[in-house]
């Protein structure tokens, strides 16, 4: 499953607020206490986010995570640096594999330098962005996406992971680092005891399978698409945008994809912000700024600056709560050459074939 889908996911967390709860049944017959961890406030909020948001800063509520404990794990008590807790868990024929538990704020350097992280403490190379696909699987959880991480490095040695986002705007890491066979073992505990992180405030019982709500088709589809390959991934340049591109033939060209609560505070603000990009004059009203229709939930935002040299293309798609910008800008001629490619991601989204 495309590693998009988890970055997608991040930005609609860290950018909207929006949590996704999912319902699971968790294996085993036992079931030790749930366990909470109270994280502290989250830095100040920009503006703008507060804007898009609804909230203050000073108003934001400490928000408490809760989890689920393997009945074979035990928490030891001892504190460690830079971890929330530690399990160890009890493995038939091996020493007890110990079990970080760690959480950071924003996105911790982005998840491929996690990755690489990873996979050189058991002495594998570093990949690149293009090659995330291969190293990443995408589950649901109760408090939402979680990404999944398998590497086996040297004399078998592996580490299990999974990078959580449970709704408190922190990246969540549980990780386990053993050999290969013992991981094998403990692998569909770790993914459990992942999936069950989940804000308290939800009141979602992981036992319950009914528990959570479904995510948008429109969030699906942009979860799974697959980047033309004249785009090259680039990391976000901000934690509101949820995927961020250049074309190959012009880095000046660059195409982003941002989720904002509700309207992302007036459609006609953000028309006025994107003239401005382009050196064009504010308009008072939607009836001054032309936009093309392209489904019953999207339509288009077309100008070009007023000195024929740069263009901008934004698709602006309503998805109940949720409002998507996906954008390109650009020198013009860039633009026209990727508009197409553009055009046809922005249909694959809305789900409707190009007229």
């Amino acid at each position: 499953m495309p590693l998009l889908q988890k970055l997608l996911y991040r930005r609609v967390f860290q950018g909207c607020c929006a949590l996704v709860a999912f319902g699971l049944g968790l294996a085993g017959c036992e079931k030790e206490p749930i366990r909470a961890y109270k994280a502290p406030k989250d830095p100040p909020v920009p503006e703008f986010v507060k804007q898009a948001d609804g909230q203050a800063s000073s108003d934001q509520p400490t928000i408490e995570i809760i989890w689920d404990v393997p009945a074979t794990w035990t928490e030891d008590p001892s504190p460690r640096e830079m971890r929330v807790t530690t399990f160890f868990a009890q493995v038939e024929g091996h020493d007890p594999a110990e079990i970080s538990l760690n959480a950071f704020g924003g996105d911790v350097g982005g998840l491929l330098a996690n990755i690489n992280r990873w996979r050189s403490q058991v002495n594998l190379a570093p990949i690149e962005g293009a090659q995330l696909i291969d190293h990443v699987e995408l589950m649901d959880g109760l408090g939402g996406q979680i990404a999944v991480v398998r590497e086996i490095g040297e004399n078998d040695m592996q580490v299990l992971g999974a990078a959580m986002l449970p709704g408190d705007g922190q990246t969540w890491f549980v990780k386990v680092l053993a050999h290969r066979d013992i991981c094998a073992l403990i692998e569909q505990d770790l993914i459990t005891f992942a999936k069950s992180l989940r804000p308290k405030s939800l009141g979602l019982d992981a036992s319950d399978p009914e528990a959570g709500m479904e995510i948008s088709a429109i969030t699906k589809r942009l979860g799974t698409w697959q980047a033309h390959e004249t785009w090259t991934w680039t990391e976000p340049t901000s934690s509101m945008i949820a995927m961020s591109f250049v074309a190959r033939s012009d880095e000046n060209v660059k195409i982003t994809v941002t989720p904002l609560r509700g309207e992302g505070g007036g459609l006609l603000p953000n028309v006025n912000r994107w003239r401005a990009q382009l050196g064009l004059p504010s308009i008072m009203s939607m009836d001054d700024q032309p936009m093309q229709t392209l489904s019953e939930n999207a339509q288009l935002f077309d100008e070009t600056s007023s000195d024929g040299a740069t263009r901008t293309l934004v698709a602006v798609v309503e998805d109940g709560a949720i409002s998507w910008y996906l954008k390109i800008m650009g020198p013009t001629q860039g633009v026209s050459d990727e508009s197409e490619r553009f055009m046809q991601f922005v249909h694959h989204v809305i789900a409707e074939e190009k007229k």
